[in-house]
């Protein structure tokens, strides 16, 4: 079973010329699962309906973070929200997560799968603030985000999305806690547009939390991180994939 990951980056940068190929080689990786962040939807532009249109199965939408925001030179009412595209048949419910208004809302959105004995995945995008609340929040959420998965089930985990921190960043204990190891592959933030990546930034994670070893890990490798002839990169942020058996 092939799992992505990838921060969309809502309508930012030249987002109707980025939307073909972050779609194309998205669709390239033929993932069995996709997990999605910031996914645009106003007026018109559905970066989820794009990408479905583009892989096999069902896309799940979750709304979130609706406001303001300016596209093709106008102010609209917009969401970013969360998405999760299937080959398989899943069971999907959501969670609002602590907050502060100087962030804004903040969901995780969990998918059961029967697929080959039952897999649970939870999709999360933690507060992006600076600072010790930012600290603050991102450990909180990401607490009560566990708590809510681990809840009804004891079963393989997958946890994936934008954390906003290291695997080593002390708001990520908890993924420690429960021996995610500390050089679990993340994605490099790309500056997109620039050619180039700030090194030290890999925020986006795809871990597999599963104490009984009941799944394998084949390989994990980044993906949609290098520009085309023109410079321009397909997101803001690399897609992480994952490989498990």
């Amino acid at each position: 079973m092939r799992i992505v990951t990838l921060n969309t980056w809502k309508n930012d940068g030249d987002y109707e010329r980025r939307l073909g190929p972050m779609t194309a080689q998205l669709a390239a990786l033929e993932p069995d699962l996709c997990l999605l962040q910031e996914v645009f939807d106003g007026e018109g532009a559905d970066t989820a309906g794009s990408i479905e249109s583009r892989l096999e199965g069902k896309l799940v939408r979750f709304p979130a973070r609706r406001k303001l925001r300016t596209h093709l030179g106008r102010q609209i009412v917009s969401s970013s929200g969360l998405a999760i595209a299937s080959r398989h048949e899943v069971r999907t419910r959501t969670l609002d997560l602590i907050t502060d208004p100087r962030d804004g809302e903040r969901i995780a959105a969990l998918a059961d799968l029967d697929f080959e004995g039952g897999l649970r995945v939870l999709n999360l995008h933690l507060c992006h603030l600076g600072g010790e609340l930012g600290r603050h929040l991102r450990t909180e959420q990401l607490t009560q985000a566990l708590a809510w998965a681990e809840a009804d089930w004891d079963g393989p985990l997958i946890v994936a999305g934008d954390l906003n921190a290291r695997i080593t960043d002390p708001e990520l204990a908890p993924l420690a806690a429960r021996g995610v190891p500390s050089a679990e592959l993340g994605d490099t933030l790309l500056l997109a547009g620039q050619g180039t990546g700030r090194r030290n930034e890999a925020i986006d994670h795809l871990v597999l939390i599963d104490p009984a070893d009941r799944r394998r890990i084949l390989g994990r490798f980044l993906a949609l991180n290098r520009p085309d002839e023109t410079g321009l990169f397909p997101s803001d942020h690399a897609a992480v994939v994952m490989d498990i058996a």
